[in-house]
């Protein structure tokens, strides 16, 4: 009977040993399905953050690309008006240019003019002269008394009582005597 006494403990703890298996089987099946849950509550948080992280970094590059949409359209449009201004400015300086130089231009066609006339009256009045001195040459030398062309003696009319240092010096015919 102890042999019976034997097999039946060795039953029982068999059996307790079945039983804190299954039970250990069933408590680590338990934690598993638990882990598995955690698990998949914080995957699930996880993607939760992480799609609001997106969203927000979405909207915050959204009010980012906005402002900077908004400075670039302020920027252009302060360089438009400086360029514009700019223009205009260059315009009106090339307008006083313009209009300066045709002033300046009306009053060299007037100087060149007057110059004309200037040159036009000299060159009148030389070839007057030459004319007359021309005439005076081709009469000096058959007044000549020696006739070789060179002039005439000089003759002294000064008196003695008379002061003036020019009256010795010949003038030519031309040349009206006052």
């Amino acid at each position: 009977m102890a042999d019976a006494h034997d097999a039946r403990a060795a039953d029982i703890a068999a059996q307790q040993v079945a039983s804190i298996v299954e039970s250990a089987a069933a408590a680590a099946e338990h934690i598993k399905r638990q882990a598995q849950q955690e698990l998949e509550a914080k995957r699930l948080a996880a993607d939760e953050e992480a799609e609001r992280l997106r969203s927000d970094a979405r909207e915050e590059a959204e009010r980012e690309l906005a402002d900077a949409r908004r400075k670039a359209l302020a920027l252009e449009k302060e360089a438009r008006g400086e360029a514009e201004a700019r223009v205009q400015d260059a315009a009106r300086a090339a307008e006083d240019v313009l209009a300066e130089a045709r002033v300046i231009s009306g009053d060299l066609r007037r100087v060149a003019g007057a110059i004309r006339e200037q040159g036009d009256r000299i060159l009148r009045d030389v070839q007057s002269a030459h004319k007359r001195m021309t005439a005076d040459l081709r009469v000096a030398p058959s007044r000549s008394p020696r006739g070789s062309g060179e002039p005439p003696p000089r003759r002294s009319t000064r008196s003695p009582s008379d002061d003036s240092p020019f009256e010795d010096i010949d003038v030519p015919g031309w040349v009206g005597r006052s």
